[in-house]
């Protein structure tokens, strides 16, 4: 029987074999872990609450708010998603929550609190009202209305209050508005670091009181009401006023400052809601990255 000689690998064969295997090895991993940061950048995850209107039930939670007066849910949507929207002359819609009960909101961090809405009230009136110190204590409350002179106005109470003139534009003209409160905690830590945004452009705060922001958690000891509250103005012991009077629509809170493009994104097409699929996506792949880690080591 003949034998047939093997060829011998040299030392630099063996090198350069080596050498192309932990590349590829590490070609594996780098692509696993980008498939995380894609999914992580994919994910909604950053939508902490939204009350679409569409029922009186925050959208995330199911949380049931409770409507008064003449408001009323389930009227045509004004915002690009939905199909509902909330109606009052002389009602409010409280969402009986608190900061405490969204997972990222309050204290010292950053948010984004957005809404649309219609009016042709020449008045003073409230879209978003979370007052849990009842006006008392500067930085830890948070409202913002349209005022008589169809201006866009914000407060943290004690002082903090800042009306934003916009020229020719009128918020009470009757037409549909997009408005927003953003605050990046990264950037400063003040009433004066908020920004606010009117439709499709962002404006700073120049003026009022300049408290620290630390919105309470819950409602303060010694007050009676301190929900987040639409359509009405209710800092100090159940003294309403300031009524919306007209539609109110998609409320929707972030936990962290939204920049102008993805301001302009949710313009254009209404707030998203978190699939599961997506939170299944980043936990998947999350696992994956997981399983190349130990692929690596092996």
């Amino acid at each position: 029987m003949s034998l047939t000689a093997l060829p011998l690998e040299m030392p630099n064969q063996i090198s350069i074999k080596r050498t192309h295997l932990n590349s590829h090895r590490a070609g594996k991993f780098l692509f696993c872990a980008g498939l995380a940061l894609a999914a992580s950048s994919t994910s909604h995850a950053a939508l902490i609450a939204h009350w679409d209107l569409d029922s009186a039930d925050e959208s995330l939670s199911a949380t049931a708010g409770t409507l008064s007066g003449d408001a009323a849910v389930g009227a045509s949507a004004i915002a690009p998603s939905g199909n509902g929207a909330l109606t009052t002359t002389t009602g409010t819609f409280d969402s009986n929550m608190v900061a405490d009960d969204i997972t990222g909101f309050g204290g010292s961090g950053s948010f984004t609190i957005l809404s649309w809405f219609q009016t042709s009230s020449a008045t003073d009136q409230t879209i978003f009202n979370y007052s849990p110190s009842e006006g008392s204590s500067g930085g830890a409350d948070l409202r913002f209305f349209v005022n008589s002179a169809g201006d866009f106005r914000v407060e943290m109470s004690s002082g903090a209050g800042f009306d934003l003139g916009l020229g020719s534009v009128n918020l009470n003209d009757g037409a549909t508005h997009m408005v927003g409160v953003i605050f990046d905690s990264s950037t400063g830590d003040s009433f004066h670091d908020l920004d606010l945004y009117v439709d499709g452009t962002l404006y700073n705060v120049t003026g009022g009181t300049d408290h620290t922001v630390n919105l309470s958690g819950s409602v303060e000891s010694g007050t009676t009401e301190g929900t987040i509250i639409f359509g009405m103005n209710q800092p100090n012991n159940s003294n309403v006023e300031k009524q919306f009077i007209g539609t109110i629509d998609d409320i929707a809170i972030y936990d962290q400052a939204l920049d102008a493009t993805a301001l302009a994104s949710i313009a254009a097409n209404g707030v998203v809601i978190p699939e599961p699929s997506a939170f299944a996506l980043l936990l998947a792949s999350g696992v994956g990255t997981l399983v190349c880690l130990r692929r690596r080591k092996a």
